[in-house]
């Protein structure tokens, strides 16, 4: 069981990806940020490689829809991967393979992508998107609305981990920051 979301503040100039596991270290492995281009998050046999080639293709003026599908393209076991991005102006973009375990899939929205697996179905990504939706302040506090644990098909559900950047911070970063 994997969810995320990728979101940018387009005006604060802050993006991040909030994930919730029951993998051990997720965060080493789903979220992929630069400031100023994008955010993607990979997941359900995730691919480390769309991290640094989606934000690559973004980079050089890729939308995140476009840069998915040009990673999605290349890769063999795209129907056994999950990924999520958006991009600096707030298009988001979610893939779903058909070989990813249910209930598994996606929403998009301004300035975001959801994506579940191994969920108790559609409802959990319309709570998050809905959760994201609703919520104010900073973005760090709003990525951390979004993944709260519901619907997990597990007995005990994970605690969501954050990581995000943004152009005006120390060091371009926000701090990773659970609960």
């Amino acid at each position: 069981m994997t969810f995320s979301i990728v979101a940018c503040d387009a005006h604060a100039e802050q993006m991040g990806v909030a994930v919730a596991s029951k993998f051990l270290a997720v965060g080493a492995v789903v979220p992929w940020l630069e400031a100023g281009v994008g955010a993607i998050a990979t997941q359900a046999l995730a691919n480390t490689r769309y991290g640094p080639d989606g934000l690559t293709l973004m980079r050089e003026g890729a939308s995140a829809r476009e840069a998915l599908d040009v990673v999605l393209a290349a890769d063999t076991g795209r129907d056994d991967r999950q990924a999520g991005a958006v991009d600096a102006s707030g298009r988001g973009a979610t893939h779903t393979g058909q070989s990813c375990m249910p209930w598994a899939g996606g929403r998009t929205g301004l300035g975001y992508a959801v994506q579940g697996n191994i969920l108790t179905g559609p409802d959990v990504v319309d709570a998050m998107a809905e959760a994201y939706e609703g919520s104010g302040g900073a973005l760090a506090d709003r990525l951390l609305t979004a993944p709260r644990g519901r619907g997990c098909r597990r007995r005990r559900p994970p605690r969501p981990a954050i990581r995000g950047h943004c152009r005006g911070c120390a060091r371009g970063r926000l701090r990773g920051q659970r609960r």
